[in-house]
């Protein structure tokens, strides 16, 4: 997504595209027009000549801003942090379990798309408080309530410890909140270097967070 590349298409005649890669072509329109306007002075007109596209265009697709933002909360975050399992289940080995987990919830924060939306909900958290509240108690706290399900039935079959922190597992994974704060403030170098290095430490800790002693 550069703005290169969403400018060269303005000019040109649109060729027809599938409805679901029409979609994804404007919500690259919508995160380069909430990341530069944010998400309140946002417009459809800029967000059709971004994508190249008539207003009518856009509207053949969403029904308005709302719809597309709410479609990059789905589309985006949901997608990246919300839709692989997690593997302590008893399934595979301590360490494997950790590090495939590890891997799937640091991962998106390498993609540039997904840490702009994040940055979007941090800056936009008033304007677009409803919409952010329903995906929190539509997606993200059912899947949640889910993996503590999951823990929670760990704990009971002995594969893990009973503790405060699997009790409420969510205060285990906070090593993320921090990772993402410095990101989303900073942004530069030093960030992922710091990030980096609170990765390895979130490892270290779930290490000792799950482990059953002997």
């Amino acid at each position: 997504m550069n703005n290169q590349s969403v400018e060269s298409g303005q000019g040109a005649r649109r060729q027809y595209l599938p409805a679901q890669q029409r979609k994804k072509e404007l919500l690259a329109a919508a995160l380069m027009e909430f990341s530069v306007h944010g998400y309140g002075a946002a417009t459809i007109e800029r967000i059709a000549k971004r994508a190249g596209l008539s207003k009518a265009g856009v509207y053949s697709h969403y029904k308005s801003k709302e719809e597309m933002f709410e479609d990059l909360l789905l589309s985006r975050l949901t997608s990246s942090f919300l839709t692989k399992a997690w593997l302590f289940d008893g399934s595979y080995p301590l360490d494997e379990a950790i590090d495939a987990f590890i891997e799937q919830i640091y991962t998106p924060l390498d993609d540039p798309e997904v840490v702009a939306v994040l940055r979007i909900l941090m800056s936009e958290s008033d304007r677009a408080s409803h919409l952010i509240q329903r995906w929190r108690r539509e997606v993200v706290e059912p899947y949640l309530s889910e993996q503590q399900r999951l823990i929670d039935a760990c704990i009971a079959k002995g594969l893990m410890p009973d503790n405060a922190l699997t009790r409420y597992f969510y205060v285990s994974i906070s090593p993320l909140m921090m990772a993402l704060q410095k990101l989303l403030v900073f942004g530069d170098d030093d960030a992922k270097a710091d990030v980096a290095r609170i990765r390895e430490t979130h490892r270290e800790l779930l290490r000792l967070v799950l482990e059953v002693k002997p």
